[in-house]
């Protein structure tokens, strides 16, 4: 009987992170679980193929993830595997082959999760958006929904006390992206956002008007972000 590939999985660079993901210039380990009647894994020959750096040892696949992936992210970018088996049967040496395939789904996190982040703080600064436009990119299931509930109370009495002036705002991106998978991010005041995979901080500038008195006020400040991965997407918490 030919080798058997009967599951893959992959172990990337951070901690907790989940299998069968990756970042663009990642490199990831991959591990193909193969099993032989006749013979050990170290009898079989084991060629790997895709795009990218691949560094095979045996099942073991050290890849590392091309710098962009055609038609952008997240793309799903799919590595081969043939494992063959050699052996002489009277007098005749035979080959047989088994072809598997694993499909890693690939991100470029900093890029998307520091886009929705602006996206959000951009629409916040804009009194033509709704709520629910302003929070379109937030979980609804993360932390039980504690964090879109606490922002979709502070984006209702933004709109019912003040008219935001667009034109004044001025939100930029403090990078990088900073990953901790099911973990928590610590703010530097030293409050803690917990079951989050991903947080990032921003600076902030809103100038805005009083419904109630038609005063002028203006926030200059940091905004801190957080994000998680649901769903083959990166969501804010």
């Amino acid at each position: 009987r030919p080798p058997a590939i009967t599951a893959f999985r992959s172990v990337g660079s951070r901690t907790n992170q989940p299998s069968g993901f990756a970042d663009i210039d990642e490199t990831i380990q991959i591990t193909a679980t193969v099993t032989d009647a006749e013979a050990s894994n170290a009898a079989l020959g084991f060629a790997w193929a895709g795009v990218g750096s691949l560094t095979p040892a045996g099942p073991v696949l050290t890849w590392k993830v091309p710098t962009a992936v055609t038609g952008g992210t997240p793309a799903t970018v799919t590595l081969g595997l043939t494992v063959t088996e050699s052996f002489t049967e009277g007098g005749v040496t035979h080959r047989q082959e088994t072809v598997g395939s694993y499909g890693v789904r690939v991100h470029d996190s900093q890029k998307e999760i520091t886009d929705a982040g602006q996206d959000f703080l951009l629409r916040f600064s804009d009194s033509s958006y709704t709520t629910a436009q302003v929070l379109h990119q937030f979980s609804t299931t993360c932390d039980s929904g504690r964090g879109r509930s606490a922002e979709e109370g502070d984006v209702d009495r933004n709109r019912r006390d003040y008219t935001q002036n667009a034109a004044a705002a001025r939100i930029t991106a403090r990078p990088p992206v900073n990953f901790n998978f099911r973990g928590s991010c610590v703010l530097p005041d030293g409050r803690v956002q917990r079951n989050v995979d991903a947080c990032i901080t921003y600076t902030a500038h809103w100038e805005v008007t009083s419904k109630s008195n038609g005063s002028r006020e203006i926030t200059d400040g940091v905004d801190y972000v957080s994000a998680v991965l649901e769903n083959d997407k990166w969501l804010l918490c």
